[in-house]
This record gives C-alpha cells, sequence and structure tokens, in this order.
C-alpha cells in the first residue's frame, strides 16, 4: 500500500509521516528524487534523493520515472520506476511526500497494479505563513502563491486533513491507513 500525502509546503507532511513511522514499524517513507538544495535535518534518501538537474534530466531520458514535475518553476520532482517496483508485493505501507499535479499522476501511473490512498493535509493560510517562517523558508512569497493551486486539488484526494496537532493528525491517518488495509484481506 502507498499512502500519498499532499498540501502546502509547510503543513507538515514530512513531520507528519516521521511521526506516523515511530507510531508503526511497517510504516516506511518511499524517496521521491529532487533537484533542489537539502533543508536542515534532511539526508540522502531521507525525504529525498538529491541530484543535480542534469543527473535528473538524465534519468527522464533513461524513463527512470513513473512521473515527475518541475514544482515552484524552480525544481524537479520525480518518483521512481526502480522504487515502485520494490515495493509493490510488499505488505508494508509505504508514505510519500508529493506536489498535487505528481500526485495525480502517480495515481493514474499506479491504478489497478498497487493500493493507493490519498490525503490532502491543510492549514490556514495564517498558520501556513507561520510554519514557513518558523522553518526559515527563504521563498515564502512563492510558497504562499501556490497554496490556492494546491488547496484546489484537495477534493481530488481520498481524505482531507487539517493537520493541528502532530499527535491527532498522525493517529487519525494511522486508524485510517489499517482500515483500509483490513479491507484488503
Amino acid at each position: 500500500m502507498i499512502v500519498i500525502f499532499s498540501g502546502p509546503s509547510g503543513v507538515g507532511k514530512n513531520t507528519v509521516i516521521k511521526e506516523l513511522m515511530k507510531i508503526n514499524s511497517n510504516y516506511m517513507l518511499m524517496p521521491t528524487f529532487t533537484t533542489r538544495e537539502p533543508r536542515k535535518g534532511e539526508r540522502e534518501g531521507f525525504p529525498y534523493y538529491f541530484v543535480d538537474k542534469a543527473k535528473f534530466e538524465e534519468m527522464i531520458t533513461a524513463g527512470e520515472f513513473l512521473e515527475y514535475e518541475v514544482v515552484h518553476e524552480v525544481n524537479y520532482y520525480g518518483t521512481s520506476k526502480k522504487i515502485v517496483e520494490q515495493i509493490a508485493y510488499s505488505d508494508m505501507v509505504f508514505m510519500k511526500d508529493i506536489d498535487v499535479k505528481g500526485a495525480m499522476n502517480l495515481v493514474r501511473e499506479l491504478e489497478g497494479k498497487i493500493q493507493v490512498m490519498t490525503i490532502f493535509l491543510t492549514i490556514g493560510k495564517d498558520e501556513l505563513f507561520r510554519r514557513l517562517t518558523m522553518r526559515g523558508e527563504k521563498d515564502i512569497e512563492l510558497r504562499m502563491k501556490r497554496y490556492d493551486l494546491e488547496t484546489s486539488y484537495a477534493s481530488k484526494y481520498n481524505h482531507i486533513i487539517e493537520n493541528h496537532s502532530l499527535k491527532a493528525t498522525a493517529k487519525l491517518i494511522a486508524h485510517i491507513v489499517e482500515k483500509n488495509k483490513k479491507q484488503l484481506y
């Protein structure tokens, strides 16, 4: 099972994923390839594999991605075919942070192949601005501009969750995931 998380930058997607991994050892992060620079606390493979633009474009040409997008008009992000092939027969829950356009493309690519659940995390604009400021985001204006586009996709997701409390959000998502896993068997 793959659980896709989307939502505005700064809403807490990776923080929620880390919390879910603490709660349940069967939950794993599914890393994304990107051309952006690592942020404080990020390391290779968690939550991203960091490559330069030339390498990413080589990977596109070689057909190594199920989907990829240019996000914030600057950086590439993409889902590796090889990683998805490795998890196809696992009973683990793989979680992925992905932008809204990439999520729709990935869901389309995986339809009928792997169970996919989509979760859109949201928060009000004022709280989002506060969080982006607290994490030292360099381009808050660009992130805030994208808020309306991202939230316009929310209705296409299986679940929309307001992320006001990390513990409550993680607990709710774990419950939803386990309920959906049981429906498979």
